[in-house]
């Protein structure tokens, strides 16, 4: 339940915050730092692990996307790169190395990868690369592209429904929208539900919880969002 008088805690934890959410681990694969020390990693079982490492390019840091870091992409055991990923990103390095996720953001068997893109004082958003079972890399498409426009306070995977859940955090009243739940189809987000604060409920004045609902015609124009300016 949401009262003002927790809305006002929460508006000072999120100030002190050091301006950075917290993002749920997720249940399909792992959220852990990526360093410049090589990170091995099994896309799956049936596969060669593969190892990734994070090599900085030492831009200066701006408000607008950068080159800020590269991933070279061998075989275990080998050391000749099969791919390099650029990470572009208004972040800093060490929330790059802090927030790269490993997990399978589109339920297809094989863990992905993702680096922060940007952030403010209630989101983060990511740059995202998903495994091609076919070329043995990961890639970019049109489902990426979307995924970078999810900036939230949390991210939830949910395996057995198949979904991905954003909640926001937000200190409105009554209507405000905390989140939205997402299928992939056909290499496309479908927004599936949406969350709005409505009333607690008798005896509990100024107090709000989450429901979700159906979305409505303007909120499938709406979602999924682009990516964040």
């Amino acid at each position: 339940m949401i009262s003002k008088k927790r809305c006002l805690v929460s508006a000072i934890i999120v100030l002190m915050g050091a301006l950075v959410p917290s993002f749920a681990q997720t249940q399909t694969g792992q959220t852990s730092g990526l360093t410049e020390t090589p990170k091995t990693i099994t896309v799956n079982p049936k596969l060669k692990p593969y190892q990734l490492r994070l090599v900085y390019t030492n831009t200066p840091q701006t408000d607008d996307p950068r080159l800020v870091a590269r991933i070279v992409i061998t075989r275990a055991g080998q050391s000749e790169a099969i791919q390099t990923l650029d990470i572009k990103s208004s972040c800093d390095d060490g929330l790059v190395s802090q927030f790269f996720k490993i997990e399978d953001i589109n339920f297809d068997g094989y863990l992905d990868i993702a680096a922060p893109l940007a952030h403010g004082a209630k989101w983060m958003s990511f740059n995202y690369w998903v495994f091609d079972a076919q070329s043995g890399k990961f890639i970019t498409n049109a489902l990426t592209n979307q995924l970078r426009g999810l900036g939230g306070n949390e991210m939830i995977l949910s395996p057995k429904e198949q979904t991905i859940h954003v909640t926001r955090l937000n200190l409105g009243g009554e209507g405000t929208l905390v989140g939205e739940v997402y299928k992939v189809e056909n290499n496309l987000l479908h927004v599936i539900a949406v969350e709005r604060l409505v009333p607690a409920g008798a005896g509990k004045p100024n107090e709000f919880v989450p429901k979700r609902f159906k979305p409505t015609a303007a909120d499938l124009r709406r979602f999924p969002p682009k990516e964040h300016d």
